[in-house]
């Protein structure tokens, strides 16, 4: 409603249309400063909002619209995901989600996913492992920074720890099995946010 109208009288004579609560915009590459300089405005007139502008791959013809938008999108839940606000990404910027939240390879991407973490969260019946988990990775697997984010006493973790350790079979002092666990818990923090929506669930 109103960030739509505020883009549209904005940038006048572009395409501009309400899709799934955003506003897609049809610009080129010089406008995208201009559109940026509206997220302000649309913050002040949308209450609560802290609009993000999503700016997909350049279509060099028409037939390229519909791949633009889409790499808009994926922008989009990305931003989202990381909890970006009032901000500006692109398609560039996504970096190494790209790759994991290719839309193309989702299918290879959870079966992964399952295979390294099924075991912790079916014995994971408070989900206090996963909760622990997640901190750890969100906290550097720092353990001390881990303990004061719980709340909980350094020797509560490194209890917890020994139980994740051995549902999931992974050690993390071992950098290629750390980096299969930190994979891992960003495609599940993903799968939980609903950040991908459309990929297969378990």
């Amino acid at each position: 409603g109103d960030a739509l109208r505020i883009a549209a009288a904005r940038i006048p004579g572009r395409l501009v249309a309400l899709q799934d609560e955003c506003v897609a915009m049809l610009l080129g590459p010089s406008e995208v400063t201009r559109a940026e300089a509206i997220l302000p405005e649309i913050a002040r007139h949308v209450r609560g909002s802290q609009p993000i502008l999503a700016v997909g791959d350049v279509a060099e013809r028409a037939q390229r619209y519909l791949d633009s938008l889409r790499s808009a999108q994926k922008v989009l839940r990305v931003a989202r995901f990381l909890g970006l606000e009032a901000s500006v990404m692109r398609s560039e910027d996504v970096g190494i989600y790209g790759l994991l939240f290719d839309e193309a390879r989702s299918e290879e991407l959870e079966a992964f996913r399952q295979r390294v973490l099924d075991k912790l969260l079916q014995s994971d019946n408070k989900g206090l492992l996963w909760e622990t988990l997640e901190c750890l990775w969100t906290q550097n697997f720092n353990l001390e920074a881990t303990a004061r984010s719980l709340g909980i006493h350094i020797s509560t973790l490194r209890y917890r720890l020994d139980r994740i350790r051995a549902a999931a079979g992974l050690d993390w002092a071992d950098p290629a099995l750390r980096l299969q666990l930190e994979i891992a818990v960003v495609v599940e923090r993903w799968r939980r946010t609903g950040a991908g929506a459309g990929a297969p669930q378990p």
